[in-house]
């Protein structure tokens, strides 16, 4: 085994850089404690940018629509063959006090002051 020479090592390292890097140090004050290679004579930058994304409001009640057309139930395609049978034929009456509750109570329409 050979013995170590502390003085020759520390003379090494400044010459050399720390163990592992590779780099040079030109002296102990200029390197930051934190990256061997970052020099107290520079400012450290940061990055302070924080990505983002803002939702538009019309983005936002395009996936409300798009949620109702999801929750909607489907189209019975036999009833609608039915009613236009009807309607073409003269044959379907509509009573038109009972179409007037079922839009009230849907909310389409405000209430009446």
């Amino acid at each position: 085994m050979v013995p170590i020479d502390p003085i020759r090592n520390a003379n090494l390292n400044q010459v050399y850089g720390q163990r592992g890097t590779g780099k040079a140090q030109t002296g102990a004050a200029n390197t930051s404690k934190t990256d061997p290679h970052q020099t107290t004579g520079e400012p450290a930058t940061t990055d302070t940018h924080i990505d983002g994304v803002t939702i538009s409001k019309q983005s936002n009640e395009l996936d409300q629509i798009r949620q109702q057309v999801v929750d909607s139930p489907e189209v019975d395609s036999e009833k609608v063959a039915r009613l236009r049978e009807l309607i073409s034929s003269g044959e379907y009456t509509v009573d038109s006090a009972q179409v007037a509750e079922k839009i009230l109570a849907t909310g389409v329409l405000p209430a009446s002051r």
